[in-house]
């Protein structure tokens, strides 16, 4: 059972970042000891947006994952030398260039995402169905309620 711990619990949040943070925790030691992928966190991250979004700027994958271009670019070319990236030319702009998701890459956020899907309907198995969707329900409502924060502090 998951504890909050610190000296503000009780908070009426406080418990709740406390279990995110866990399980934001165990889900990354899931990926890195039970899923197999051909691409880092990092990379897998870029692929999803990539997906996300379609074919996208280097500078507009950059911030939308909140990292300085530089660092994104490097990762960038790991995964373009690997064959789960492309860059095409910019059909707006001819001297820009555009990063689409190759179907191999399609295919590593896919194996991944079922791998990932496998081992939650292993955690969730004893629950009841109505359980799973309320999270499912209740989850979907809170990121989208902290993306409509995230658009109004941009403004």
């Amino acid at each position: 059972m998951v504890q909050a711990t610190g000296p503000k619990a009780g908070g009426r949040t406080t418990r709740l970042v406390d279990i995110l943070y866990t399980v934001v925790r165990r889900a990354h030691h899931v990926r890195s000891s039970h899923i197999r992928s051909h691409c880092d966190k990092a990379g897998l991250v870029l692929l999803s947006r990539l997906r996300e979004y379609g074919p996208t700027r280097l500078s507009d994958l950059a911030a939308a994952v909140q990292l300085d271009i530089s660092t994104v670019s490097r990762q960038v070319r790991a995964l373009c030398d690997g064959g789960f990236t492309e860059a095409l030319e910019d059909p707006q702009d001819k001297r820009a260039r555009l990063l689409q998701l190759t179907d191999k890459g399609a295919a590593e956020i896919e194996a991944v995402t079922n791998e990932l899907e496998a081992v939650i309907s292993r955690a969730l198995s004893k629950w009841p169905r109505a359980d799973v969707d309320t999270l499912t329900t209740l989850l979907g409502r809170l990121a989208d309620d902290l993306a409509d924060r995230t658009e109004e502090s941009a403004r």
